[in-house]
């Protein structure tokens, strides 16, 4: 059977300042981390309902807000040669990026990393974007 489960669900960037980059990768802040919870190896594709920013040039689909996969908790939890370990932008459609995330207890989690850039022009204000994952 399919099922998955967020450990970490929520990633939180606290401040940040106009232009300045911050990603998920040096665990600071923690990223996203996700467990397959069934039975069967399972693909992961991911989209963001809404951009972070107001500012009309860094809506989804661009590189103010990207993401990828990454195993550095349990090693060999995915294909990592078949999935999306580099930076990608965040869209507004399906993008596979996890591919045969296993089921094994000890090695059944990935990480989601997230990299923000804050756009010049950028009003101040708490800023968030809703991401859904579909597994198959």
């Amino acid at each position: 059977y399919i099922a998955i489960t967020l450990v970490t669900d929520t990633v939180n960037f606290s401040k940040m300042n106009i232009s300045e980059s911050n990603d998920t990768d040096d665990d600071s802040p923690p990223p996203f981390v996700i467990r397959n919870i069934g039975n069967i190896l399972v693909n992961l594709t991911i989209h963001a309902t809404n951009s972070l920013w107001n500012n009309t040039a860094a809506h989804l689909n661009t590189s103010y807000f990207m993401f990828k996969a990454d195993n550095r908790t349990e090693p060999g939890s995915f294909n990592f040669a078949a999935s999306n370990t580099t930076w990608l932008n965040m869209t507004d459609y399906n993008v596979t990026f996890i591919i045969d995330l296993n089921y094994n207890s000890t090695n059944d989690e990935a990480e989601i990393d997230l990299n923000l850039t804050v756009p010049v022009d950028e009003p101040p204000g708490n800023k968030s974007s809703q991401i859904v994952i579909w597994v198959e």
